[in-house]
């Protein structure tokens, strides 16, 4: 079979709880940019879930998987960066290209191999495929190990150490691109996504300026309890601002506020004691 240009992901729906049962699988989940590697041939391209071509955003992993004992392949997994933890870490990801840390490329999935497609086989299949062909590689490229155990007790575990959480995964299901029930994640940590919308004077030694107004992005919010949001602002807008995200902070300072129309507080939407972007 012709090895595809592209091929759209598979997708974990978000769960409350783990799956139970022996008919699943669970992995850690990662912290980093879904990536697929297509090798053709001596030649690696890395492509995001949405078809962009971010080969030469991480050239030593091209570079590695190009090497690998293949004519064709495509592989599924997470471009990381681990902390002195060994835990995968987005902000550490983010900043790799000024602190100099090395990112890998966590394979956790292969879909065709010389000329198979693969998607039609049981994740265990494509597994055991998988790990065949990287042969316990622990440099740029990894295998993603997986757990078969209770979901419970291996997402308690990840919780334990301070980990995103788990990836469960049906170990007969074949690989089927966008999102469904085969594959789900559940998350240990509260982490929301905000649009800032404005800004406080600084006060005493802070510079730039001093917090963010924001608007949260997630539908769900208003179901929450008012304990379980007041945490989440305190952990998402209450922390200092340290070490390079002062850097950030400076950045921002100096950006252009937006237009009338298009402030995320929406049109003439002011504040009292703040500025709005």
């Amino acid at each position: 079979m012709t090895l595809p240009a592209s091929v759209a992901p598979q997708l974990a729906t978000l769960v409350a709880t783990p799956p139970v049962g022996d008919e699943w699988v669970h992995e850690i989940k990662l912290d980093g940019y879904r990536v697929l590697v297509r090798v053709d041939h001596g030649r690696a391209r890395l492509l995001t879930r949405n078809r962009q071509d971010w080969t030469d955003r991480f050239p030593p992993v091209a570079e590695a998987a190009a090497a690998l004992p293949v004519k064709e392949a495509f592989l599924d997994g997470e471009i990381v960066v681990f902390d002195e933890h060994g835990v995968s870490s987005f902000q550490a990801l983010q900043q790799a290209g000024e602190s100099g840390s090395a990112p890998t490329y966590v394979a956790f999935d292969l879909l065709f191999l010389d000329g198979r497609d693969l998607r039609g086989e049981p994740l265990t299949v494509r597994k055991r495929a998988l790990a065949r062909l990287l042969g316990g590689r622990r440099g740029r490229l990894r295998y993603s190990e997986h757990f078969d155990a209770p979901g419970r007790e291996v997402y308690d575990r990840a919780c334990a150490m301070h980990l995103e959480g788990i990836v469960s995964k049906r170990k007969q299901a074949p690989y089927t691109s966008g999102r469904g029930q085969a594959w789900l994640k559940v998350k240990c940590t509260e982490r929301q996504e905000f649009v800032i919308g404005g800004y406080t004077a600084p006060e005493g030694s802070r510079k730039f300026f001093g917090a963010f107004v924001s608007r949260l992005l997630w539908f769900g919010w208003a179901s929450l309890r008012r304990e379980s949001r007041d945490r989440i602002f305190r952990k998402s807008l209450g922390n200092p601002v340290r070490g390079n995200a002062k850097d950030q902070a400076r950045d921002l300072s100096l950006r252009e506020p937006a237009g009338e129309e298009t402030r995320p507080l929406g049109p003439g939407h002011h504040g009292r004691g703040y500025e709005t972007l």
